[in-house]
């Protein structure tokens, strides 16, 4: 007792904690996750990865590039995007299916090489089920919507809001017709412009305030009007924007978004890119800016990237030149797209 005193005494201080009667407060798990920017990349092959933006050095014109992606053999980028690590990445799937994941729950990459983790073991996706696009919204405002493309050229329009809940196993996004194939997604507002381009070369642009918004389990409207052809792509036009064109024996051009006049939706379009036998039919098209990078994956598995600045800006009624050089059984089967900061960072990664 006097030694407790005399502790007392000589160390008793008041105390510097309360105690208090509140119940505990509970965090969600998000709430201890840090906003951070990452670059997002799935391949040809299913793998996908987040990597920090501040992970890479900035190089100048001339750099080497550091390892951004230890892709598989006869892999490739497929697609790649940016985004928060808070922000909502929603996956369609060629049969018109739409899975969700928060960015931070695809596994960081602890170094520039790693290849990446299979999506399969994120999502309960089908195998067999191939993911056509990639979206990245930080929330699902009702004034913007999810513009949706098929192969058999028709597009929907439903409110972004009503992906706002997306179950583990994924939800109908688009109802399809037998054999049709939901190819492209993209965000927009009824402000803005979409163009949708056919195998044999025709486009066709029109207003999104011209379409009419659709319940999620609905099907489309007729996009662009198809004779025994098939659409490659759809995007939503961005000022400064051209039209990336590419055909499956390597042939590409750029052309100018002004030169397609706006029409209804449901035309047959105008010609983007005069295809013939020596061209084959186009096997991709992407809305660019002209200071970015094209990468091409063919269907050997032969992989090529090229300065957009070294790709011609043509008129609409032209072929365009030779981006990549193919053996006769061999064909551009992807494309996608890179800023210059993009490249820079990940480098021959890609």
């Amino acid at each position: 007792q006097q030694e407790i005193a005399e502790l007392k005494s000589r160390y008793g201080d008041q105390r510097r904690t309360m105690i208090s009667e509140e119940e505990a407060v509970e965090f969600r798990k998000e709430e201890l996750i840090p906003h951070q920017k990452v670059i997002v990349i799935l391949t040809n092959q299913g793998f996908i990865k987040r990597v920090s933006v501040g992970m890479y050095r900035l190089q100048h014109r001339g750099g080497k590039g550091v390892m951004g992606m230890a892709t598989r053999e006869a892999d490739s980028i497929k697609h790649i995007l940016i985004a928060d690590t808070h922000d909502n990445l929603l996956f369609f799937t060629a049969s018109g299916k739409v899975y969700s994941l928060k960015c931070y729950e695809i596994p960081e990459g602890l170094s520039r090489g790693t290849k990446g983790t299979a999506l399969v073991n994120l999502l309960l996706i089908d195998l067999k089920n191939k993911v056509t696009a990639m979206v990245a919204s930080a929330d699902f405002p009702s004034d913007k919507f999810l513009l949706m493309a098929t192969k058999a050229g028709m597009i929907k329009k439903t409110s972004l809001d009503k992906f706002a809940k997306i179950r583990k196993k994924g939800i109908v996004g688009m109802r399809l017709n037998k054999g049709d194939e939901l190819i492209s997604a993209g965000v927009a507002t009824n402000s803005d412009e979409v163009i949708i381009v056919s195998e044999g070369g025709r486009a066709i642009k029109c207003r999104v305030n011209d379409l009419r918004a659709a319940s999620r389990i609905s099907g489309g409207v007729r996009g662009i009007r198809l004779d025994g052809d098939c659409a490659v792509g759809m995007g939503v036009v961005f000022p400064g924007a051209c039209l990336l064109t590419v055909t499956q024996r390597g042939f590409g051009k750029l052309t100018k978004v002004p030169n397609y006049l706006m029409h209804k939706r449901g035309g047959k379009g105008i010609r983007a890119h005069r295809v013939s036998e020596k061209t084959g039919k186009l096997a991709g098209c992407k809305l660019v800016s002209t200071d970015g990078y094209l990468v091409m994956l063919s269907s050997k598995g032969n992989v090529v990237r090229i300065p957009m600045v070294q790709i011609s800006i043509q008129s609409r009624n032209t072929r365009g030149v030779r981006l990549m050089t193919l053996s006769e059984d061999d064909s551009v089967v992807s494309l996608a797209t890179l800023a210059v900061w993009q490249i820079e960072v990940l480098g021959s990664g890609v």
